[in-house]
């Protein structure tokens, strides 16, 4: 146990990789929050015009009436917990039944690239929940047995920005789409993506690298083409 927590806290410290872990969080999370609103709201999940064994289960899970609204909340909870970063842990075991299920209907239901976009969110949720190992691991331990695992990792999973990206992603959009602004509801998690990730301090490391290159190599062709 302790081995694996090691490397996976030699992979928590580069930044890079903490700055993918927290917008894999993002994107998940958003992936869900649309289709779990469209259930909570008690809205068909297809269009009438689809037929298939895939379409006719969504009808039929439609009926169901609070059931299928309950699966819809479940999706909402899990993706703002999961946005939220401070309570992402929690979020990830949530979505895990979830998304396995759906990984696993739309591999025996239809084709296209369904299964294989559901597979790689189940993949992402099991790489968010060994990413968090150090936290849920001793729940395998008897009771009478319960670990410290030893402090190898300084660097924080997400910070102060990170934590209000989130919650403005959880907000904002969804203001302007009950508002009536689709598209601007859309066009605004982008922007808030992009303005989040920039004014986070966790991006200076990943880009110093990549700009201080850049500016050497301009300095460089510069002076070449002085002399």
């Amino acid at each position: 146990m302790n081995n694996l927590y090691r490397n996976i806290s030699q992979f928590r410290n580069i930044p890079i990789l903490n700055l993918l872990l927290v917008n894999l969080r993002y994107m998940i999370g958003l992936g869900f929050l649309p289709s779990g609103m469209i259930k909570v709201l008690d809205k068909p999940f297809t269009r009438v015009e689809n037929v298939g064994v895939f379409y006719d289960f969504l009808d039929a899970l439609y009926t169901t009436g609070i059931y299928y609204n309950m699966i819809g909340l479940m999706q909402v909870i899990a993706a703002i917990l999961l946005i939220t970063q401070r309570f992402a842990t929690l979020g990830s075991f949530l979505f895990l039944p979830i998304i396995f299920n759906i990984t696993v209907l739309t591999i025996s239901t239809i084709g296209s690239l369904t299964p294989l976009i559901a597979l790689l969110m189940l993949l992402g949720i099991i790489f968010l929940l060994l990413w968090d190992y150090q936290k849920w691991f001793n729940i395998f331990n008897p009771d009478n047995a319960i670990k410290n695992l030893p402090s190898h990792n300084s660097y924080l999973t997400y910070n102060a920005v990170q934590l209000w990206t989130g919650v403005i992603l959880i907000s904002l959009p969804s203001l302007l789409i009950f508002a009536g602004y689709l598209k601007t509801g859309v066009a605004s998690v982008g922007i808030i993506l992009i303005v989040g990730n920039l004014a986070s301090e966790k991006v200076q490391p990943v880009l110093r690298p990549f700009f201080s290159k850049l500016l050497r190599g301009t300095a460089t062709e510069t002076h070449t083409q002085k002399l």
